[in-house]
């Protein structure tokens, strides 16, 4: 890769990158979304991201990284937890993330977990 950059091969160097992120599911080849979760109680908000994971990996056509504690772990006394879901990019798409966002919904409508804030942001920065 550094060889790439030293010699100026732009070229070379967009082929091995392509190449990497078709092999590791990166985009372009798929969506990414991320769901952030966030709660004053850190042991109500590790129940929810386990409780969460496991619905996430009960869907179908979809590629379930986390939970996750970020490096920063609290914010303005707020406990973070990541997921980083990885989509294929099919005709299928839009319904998968139909149906990821009614699944996280539903799990986040139950009475012990809706003092848990949570975000879904597709095709994260």
């Amino acid at each position: 890769l550094l060889g790439h950059v030293v010699k100026h091969d732009y070229q070379g160097f967009y082929m091995h990158e392509i190449a990497e992120r078709k092999r590791f599911g990166y985009p372009p080849f798929v969506r990414l979304v991320r769901i952030t979760l966030k709660h004053r109680d850190d042991v109500i908000l590790e129940l929810a991201a386990q409780g969460l994971g496991d619905v996430l990996r009960g869907l179908e056509g979809m590629f379930v990284l986390g939970p996750e504690v970020p490096y920063v772990a609290r914010i303005n006394n707020l406990y973070l937890r990541h997921f980083l879901i990885k989509l294929e990019r099919n005709a299928a798409t839009m319904q998968r993330k139909e149906i990821l966002q009614q699944s996280v919904s539903a799990f986040f409508s139950q009475p012990r977990f809706q003092s848990v804030r949570y975000n879904l942001d597709v095709d994260p920065q």
